[in-house]
């Protein structure tokens, strides 16, 4: 039975899923489908942070489009601010550096610099003065400052996606799975569900670490799954409208206010084997990580309590980067978004618009070589797992 005729079906309803429909919408019948509900999984459990220069420019990728990359993201997340219930919190960032990456940090902020980047290292004192009675500097020789960085709400801003998506006609089904995308003469003929066959002239598969999966039949991708720990803080003092997000290079932590006036704090990222089986719960040992770093990071943080914990999976790549790509050998009408390790959320609008260029033709404002498929030698996953944290990668 076929239950419907779309241009193009995006399997999955995650902020990769949604912003592909937003950018399709207009001038394209699509349809979202998701076994679980929009932002219900990884999505609405992220950090949301927007930290382009941080996270991406280490560079994971020797071939990425960096720059073009970083004032896409930047400026497509400040145009969407005030759309809906959508806000994009512009906030300074802070790397605090040990001493043994003072050297690698200063060259890392020179380089971007060069690129006509917002990043300045500071010295200590300079970023007392600038942050006064935030920062404990006694195991730090120094910190790099991010001044074009910020974060968002995930649920927020994957549900807006959602409904300017719905708004240009876009049709999102949840609650119902993909059992299979199928195919006929090299080429993508539509999905098959519990409730029928769909057909449509592309689809885009953004399942997450489930698409390797899904697609082993025809492609093979090099994603593994991964965990990410979550522990949102009471800081037990008022935090102000300016406080800084921050990371430290030493345990790849990384956290940032909300709204709420709590602390999140993300890492204690390890490769699983088995993810349909893992628990929702953080792990003890990361418990004991965030209690044992936060007070060596900043001041007045010996009496922070846990106001909630989450564990999450997400898609792992060999470079940390991930994959939107049409590959060439694989069927026609098959487009593939995944494995952004753990950065899906601040590089979405690069997934959007990469996905509507792979369908449409058109020109986009970055190279796409730095996400394609074809630059992984190996496609396994038997792959040195690298950390969300930037700093550390710099070593």
């Amino acid at each position: 039975m076929t239950t419907g005729d779309y241009d193009v079906v995006i399997v999955g309803a995650g902020v990769a899923g949604c912003i592909s429909a937003y950018e399709l919408a207009p001038d394209h019948d699509v349809l979202v489908i998701d076994k679980g509900q929009v932002a219900g999984e990884t999505t609405g459990r992220s950090s949301g942070l927007i930290t382009v220069t941080t996270d991406v420019l280490v560079p994971r990728a020797e071939m990425l489009d960096v720059p073009a990359m970083a004032s896409h993201v930047n400026s497509y997340v400040r145009d969407l601010d005030g759309t809906g219930e959508f806000e994009f919190v512009e906030r300074p960032g802070i790397e605090l550096v040990p001493p043994d990456q003072k050297d690698s940090a200063r060259d890392y902020v020179a380089d971007l610099q060069e690129d006509g980047l917002a990043v300045t290292y500071l010295e200590p004192d300079e970023l007392e003065a600038h942050y006064p009675d935030t920062f404990t500097m006694d195991s730090f020789a120094g910190a790099v400052l991010y001044e074009d960085v910020g974060w968002v709400d995930p649920y927020t801003y994957t549900t807006t996606l959602q409904q300017e998506a719905e708004s240009q006609g876009a049709e999102f089904r949840t609650g119902v799975e993909v059992e299979d995308v199928t195919f006929d003469n090299g080429a993508v003929t539509g999905v098959e569900t519990q409730t029928g066959h769909i057909e449509a002239d592309y689809v885009v598969c953004a399942a997450g670490w489930r698409t390797r999966e899904m697609l082993s039949d025809v492609i093979e991708i090099p994603v593994r799954p991964f965990r990410i720990q979550i522990v949102t803080l009471d800081p037990g003092q008022e935090l102000g409208d300016e406080y800084p997000m921050a990371w430290d290079a030493r345990t790849d932590l990384y956290w940032r206010p909300d709204a709420a006036g709590h602390i999140h704090v993300g890492g204690g990222e390890y490769t699983l084997d088995e993810p349909q089986s893992a628990s929702d719960d953080v792990d003890e040992w990361y418990v004991d990580l965030v209690a044992e770093t936060l007070p060596t990071c900043l001041t007045d943080f010996e009496k922070a309590g846990i106001a909630d914990s989450w564990a999450c999976i997400d898609g792992a790549t060999p470079d940390a980067v991930g994959i939107v790509d049409a590959p060439t050998d694989a069927p026609d009408g098959l487009v593939i978004a995944t494995g952004f390790h753990g950065l899906g959320m601040m590089l979405s609008p690069i997934t959007g618009t990469a996905v509507r260029s792979l369908i449409t033709g058109e020109d986009t404002p970055f190279s796409l070589d730095g996400i394609a498929l074809d630059r992984f030698d190996s496609r396994g996953v038997d792959f040195e797992f690298q950390p969300i944290g930037g700093g550390a990668m710099r070593e």
